[in-house]
């Protein structure tokens, strides 16, 4: 795999932050030293629905179909998990470090799997399809580590309590599978009469999407005298790198992996949540959104034969995630 320009940038962006304040001050707090860090942790269930899609034109792959366009959509992928947090504030500054694992739960999602020509694609014409499969998918496992710090600002007024302003970065990885394979569409005739290729019990596609991703940060809480706070925090991915090996399974002519796809990414996650405090403990219930798109770099998805030999890229159209979660958790603050 070459190097990609993103990379340099994000190792520019982590060794300007090694030089910021683990407890950046605060214009609003007073001139005396901060007072010393007062630490939370928080177990937190989850349950979330991922979609994923990529696609790419492999001009040039194959005369027969002129130059098609592939695209892979997982739907309605269900996982369930469990996120550790430690948080700690002094009034100043803020740090936090959230541990996430999951695993697939629930009913299974679908993976439709489209060949377009080229000249119909989505956006570009009227779409032809010469190809359209369906598959059962499902998230395997996910796990997910982040460490965001930041200022902390304090007010009384009817509006907001708490801002937090900061900068975050995390790491993901999350794997897909797809299983079973069941013709949709085929006018060329390409799978004679066949309309089910493989059972739903045969996997024909594992898949392993991995993301490190920058983000500028911002969380408002309103804190009332009954204990009752209502929180909002937006995490906006401004240099982000999304990385995706698609193993083809059942392509003989392919290797492990078959497609690697590297992206320049943005983005946005979006947590609105309510809590109720009493003594040292915290209960919070929540929702969240997170979509990652690419910025136009005119990448390249690399192919590898059965030799495992990279033999080219074909340009990447589309390579898309999203994700809403819910969650319930508890905090001990100490």
């Amino acid at each position: 795999m070459k190097k990609t320009p993103i990379f340099a940038a994000i190792a520019l962006s982590l060794a300007g932050n090694a030089y910021a304040s683990e407890t950046p001050s605060s214009p609003c707090a007073s001139a005396d030293a901060p007072s010393p860090y007062q630490y939370s942790i928080t177990a937190a269930p989850w349950a979330a629905e991922t979609n994923f899609k990529y696609s790419f034109d492999s001009s040039g792959a194959d005369t027969k179909y002129g130059t098609p366009t592939s695209e892979l959509n997982f739907k309605g992928m269900k996982s369930s998990g469990v996120a550790i947090t430690l948080d700690g504030s002094n009034g100043n500054g803020y740090r936090t470090l959230t541990l996430s694992l999951g695993k697939g739960s629930g009913s299974n999602g679908t993976m439709v799997d489209d060949d377009y020509y080229s000249e119909g694609y989505v956006g570009t014409g009227n779409p032809t399809r010469f190809s359209s499969t369906l598959s059962d998918s499902r998230m395997s496992n996910s796990f997910m580590l982040s460490y965001g710090y930041g200022s902390v600002f304090s007010f009384e007024n009817p509006i907001i309590s708490e801002v937090r302003l900061g900068y975050g970065i995390s790491v993901a990885q999350h794997t897909f599978e797809a299983k079973g394979l069941e013709v949709l569409e085929d006018p060329y005739n390409m799978y004679g009469s066949k309309k089910e290729l493989f059972g739903k019990d045969v996997q024909i596609i594992k898949m392993k999407n991995q993301q490190l991703l920058n983000s500028l940060d911002l969380g408002l809480k309103k804190t009332f005298s009954n204990g009752i706070a209502l929180n909002a925090k937006t995490n906006a991915i401004f240099l982000g790198l999304m990385r995706t090996e698609d193993d083809h399974l059942k392509r003989q002519d392919l290797g492990s992996p078959s497609f690697v796809l590297t992206s320049a990414v943005y983005g946005l996650k979006t947590d609105l949540s309510a809590s109720y405090s009493v003594d040292k403990l915290t209960f919070t219930a929540g929702a969240n959104y997170m979509f990652l798109t690419p910025y136009d770099f005119n990448s390249n998805a690399e192919v590898f034969d059965k030799n495992d030999k990279s033999i080219g890229g074909v340009p990447i159209v589309s390579h898309e995630f999203k994700q809403i979660g819910y969650y319930a958790g508890a905090t001990y603050h100490f």
